[in-house]
């Protein structure tokens, strides 16, 4: 006999679903489940039409399912939804399991299972499934009539062509490892496949709940295009800025997805997502910081947190140093972390303290053990004694990674709770390029991170790298754990009894208490931020979003510039050249693998040593440094490491919205910096003048992070006249463009503008002293024309040299206000790629911003020729004389 996972019988519409796990119809128009497990996906993307008329709709698997309280009796098609998050996708691969990706997972594929809330199986693409006495194998009956995104049929042809592609280690991302006992699949007829195991896995359920399903036909171009089976399919991804999906006509589900487009905005700054949710700017904020719950709610927001936890932050101990390598030590750390104030301070009560790898509401979570193992100082120092360390000051390295704003500030008090047991810890707060190969070397005696709970099933929490079973588990590299741990987690798959397998959880969980290598501190919840017509929330288990809803020169002169112009063509072309060197050996000395950020801690060293080889990092510094010079003198800029997409298209998309932005702040710059400058240059004793001093120190004083803040609360958020964030194309509203930019604009020119005026004072001021401006003023000509027509023209030829320098700040410099304000533009694209380790796309970025102030300056050396006729054009290298 063989052991019956679950049936799929018909649900309301016809299609099928789970069996026991239908959803009830009840006369007022609502929907309900009788095991309180929230909507299903077909069900809810039905209620998504009230998105177009009563406001949106959203499924977060993991992070958080919304819906009406009351759907509309006939709901109508039609509606957009928007959200924001705080990180661009990697990919629109769904091999690529990293949580950027999280929101595109359900849109665009369909998985053979999902799980919901109540942490049972559901049927998905597979209607039914069959678990083998053994454990070794299981038998999938796929659904009748599955339409792919390019119009074929989603059959067992198609699932054995995904499981191809994920056993080959160049495509299956993080399935590869994750799948590496799925060892062959055999097609047994057109709907029906059957997996084998390398062993018993009576967990096969929750490892097929993350692989998304591809369109066979989208295998080459998935990572940009993405192509599956699932309610919606890309519409644009405009990396850094948005990504739309618009809605599957032919998708399976029958009358659904209700949705026009789902459009996904990247604001990765915290203050201008909030300020976009402030201002209805986007329907979710995906998601608001721990800490700022509380206070939001109090100003009258509807802030929630996912419900059910998938991840928590854990203190991950070196056992092979010392003094960790003793057991009572660690043990006395068990008791020294005051888990309830860091979840009351910085996770702001939302994530709740816990000492275990076991979620709650799991069979194999005890809360007897957060009691028995809590905050208990005491206790704490007579281990530490009984440790040989009672009365001794330990120096300690505490290393921890920015991957989350709540990092640092527990570690700090962790930091204070370690000091009253006499150890002296040293923070080491980096990037996460640059964490994770000083956590792979077990460089450290302590680390913070955040690890996935046992949610799904009782190996899920096994996954993550500070519970693997061998010797390259960062707090027992070489040796390996205790074998007494290596059995555990192995008896947790000898039997397919569900409760049983919980029960082997419960009492695994207990031991690893005892061992103290790594610690649970807190959960970690996101939290989102939800627009007013949003009136139900509930949450299943993954991390996975699933939303339903005047004249020139002549004859000789002309020669002169010509030959001008090409001999600072070929200093600019020498310029550029050094300049790619200079940029590309920064580049290249910058600490940080990105192989080793892509795959996070989940990546094997095979794993890592074939992503270097597929980016060509495992050449040499100047073997790399050729291999793009050359790509560059044919205009090929290279491909992202991340998302696959050509960098001359990232430079094409960013580039003329900064050059946009830029010219906004220099109109405001010359608005600002010549009738001020003027005035207080022909008048300086006047109030003007004094006041230019006093603005143009405030100016210099206040940083611009701050001020761009400032008025987007003010003017975007309180008042609400001008956007807070984002951009709009000029072709799609001008009026909506010129909105979109002033506020950036205004907070880029403010300060620039001061120095301009002064600037502009200080050399109107020592022209105006010159003969020939007597000698003006003596012929009896206006003062007005004399300043304008005389003064100024000269006093510009030195201000023209900072004018130069400031436009080319713009165009390259422009990183806070662009994140500050949500602005698509080069700086925005520049400052991702840089914390990704984007290589190409940092270099080229960089180079392009190199050009553009060459180029500049060019302009600016032909310009002084039109100022000023004295200035003539020589045969040095000089090139102004």
């Amino acid at each position: 006999m063989s052991s019956r996972s679950a049936t799929a019988r018909p649900g309301p519409d016809g299609s099928a679903a789970p069996g026991g796990d239908g959803m009830n119809e009840r006369g007022d128009g609502r929907l309900s489940n009788p095991r309180d497990d929230g909507l299903r996906r077909r069900d809810f993307l039905r209620l998504a039409a009230a998105a177009g008329a009563t406001g949106p709709l959203l499924d977060a698997a993991g992070f958080g399912r919304l819906a009406l309280a009351q759907a509309p009796s006939a709901p109508k098609k039609g509606g957009t939804l928007t959200v924001g998050i705080n990180t661009d996708l990697v990919s629109l691969d769904p091999n690529d399991i990293v949580f950027a990706n999280v929101p595109m997972f359900f849109q665009l594929y369909n998985y053979l299972v999902t799980f919901g809330t109540s942490l049972e199986p559901q049927a998905d693409l597979a209607e039914s499934w069959e678990l083998a006495r053994d454990g070794t194998s299981a038998t999938f009956r796929l659904r009748d009539g599955v339409r792919t995104h390019s119009g074929g049929g989603f059959d067992a042809e198609a699932l054995l062509a995904n499981f191809q592609r994920i056993k080959d280690k160049a495509t299956g991302g993080g399935l590869f490892s994750r799948l590496e006992d799925f060892t062959a699949a055999d097609k047994l007829d057109a709907r029906t496949v059957r997996l084998r195991f390398a062993r018993p896995r009576p967990d096969y359920l929750a490892m097929v709940s993350r692989w998304g399903m591809i369109d066979p036909a989208a295998f080459a171009t998935v990572k940009q295009k993405g192509g599956g089976t699932g309610p919606f399919k890309l519409g644009e991804w405009v990396p850094g800025d948005h990504v739309t999906f618009v809605r599957f006509d032919q998708y399976w589900q029958p009358g659904v997805p209700l949705l026009d487009r789902v459009v996904f905005r990247v604001l990765s700054d915290p203050a201008a997502m909030e300020n976009a949710f402030r201002a209805g700017q986007i329907d979710v904020a995906h998601t608001i910081p721990n800490k700022d719950v509380q206070r939001l709610r109090g100003e009258g927001l509807q802030v929630v947190p996912a419900p059910v936890p998938n991840e928590y932050y854990v203190l991950i101990v070196n056992a092979r140093r010392a003094p960790f390598d003793t057991l009572k030590v660690r043990q006395a750390l068990r008791y020294a972390l005051d888990r309830e104030s860091i979840s009351r301070t910085v996770l702001g009560g939302v994530g709740k303290a816990t000492v275990q790898v076991a979620a709650p509401g799991t069979p194999a979570y005890d809360p007897k053990l957060d009691e028995e193992f809590g905050f208990n100082l005491t206790r704490a120092k007579d281990l530490l004694a009984q440790g040989g360390l009672g009365g001794r000051t330990t120096k300690l390295n505490f290393l921890v990674s920015t991957s989350t704003p709540e990092s640092p500030e527990i570690a700090q008090i962790l930091q204070g709770d370690l000091k009253k047991l006499g150890f002296d810890v040293t923070l080491t707060i980096v990037e996460p390029s640059r964490y994770f190969p000083l956590y792979f070397k077990g460089d450290f005696d302590l680390t913070l991170s955040f690890l996935t709970l046992a949610t799904l099933d009782p190996t899920d929490f096994t996954i993550s790298s500070a519970y693997r079973l061998n010797a390259t588990n960062p707090a027992w590299l070489e040796t390996g754990p205790p074998k007494e741990y290596v059995e555990a987690i192995q008896k947790l798959n000898s039997t397919v009894d569900r409760r049983d397998r919980w029960a082997h959880l419960r009492a695994a969980v207990r031991y690893l208490l005892d061992q103290a290598w790594a610690l649970p501190i807190a959960l970690r919840l996101p939290t989102y931020g939800l627009g007013k017509a949003v009136r139900a929330f509930a949450v299943d288990p993954q991390m996975i979003l699933t939303l339903r809803g005047g004249g020139g020169w002549g004859g000789r002169g002309r020669s002169r510039v010509t030959g001008y112009l090409g001999r600072r063509s070929a200093e600019a072309l020498l310029t550029v050249l050094v300049a790619s060197l200079l940029v590309f050996a920064m580049v290249a000395a910058l600490p940080g693998d990105p192989a080793q950020v892509i795959l996070g801690d989940r990546g094997t060293p095979e794993q890592l040593a074939a992503l270097r080889a597929y980016l060509g990092l495992d050449r040499s510094i100047p073997g790399q440094y050729v291999r793009w010079l050359a790509r560059l003198a044919r205009g090929d800029l290279g491909y992202s490491m991340l998302s696959g997409i050509p960098v001359a298209d990232t430079i094409r998309r960013t580039l003329p919205v900064t050059l946009q932005l830029a010219a906004w702040a220099l109109g405001i710059v010359v608005l600002i910096a010549l009738p001020m400058g003027v005035h207080a240059g022909t008048r300086p004793r006047s109030l003007l003048a004094r006041l230019l001093g006093g603005y143009h120190g405030l100016a210099l004083a206040v940083p611009v992070f701050w001020l761009g803040i400032v008025l987007a609360w003010l003017f975007g958020v309180y008042w609400r006249w001008l956007p807070p964030s984002g951009y709009v194309p000029f072709g799609e509203s001008p009026s909506g463009w010129a909105r979109s930019l002033a506020l950036p604009a205004v907070t880029l020119g403010v300060g620039v503008g001061s120095v301009m005026a002064r600037f502009v004072q200080a050399s109107l001021e020592d022209v105006l002293g010159r003969e020939y401006v007597r000698t003006a003023r003596a012929k009896g000509l206006r003062e007005r024309g004399v300043v304008w027509r005389h003064a100024l023209q000269n006093a510009l030829v030195p201000i023209i040299t900072v004018f130069g320098i400031q436009a080319g700040f713009f165009i390259g410099g422009a990183v806070i206000t662009e994140a500050v304000f949500a602005i698509p533009g080069l700086g925005s694209a520049l400052w991702r790629s840089i914390l990704t380790r984007d290589y190409l796309v940092t270099q080229s970025i960089i180079l392009v911003s190199v050009v553009a102030f060459v180029v500049i300056s060019l302009v600016t050396d032909v310009a002084y020729a039109w100022l000023d006729p004295r200035i003539r054009y020589g045969r040095g290298l000089g090139g102004v004389s």
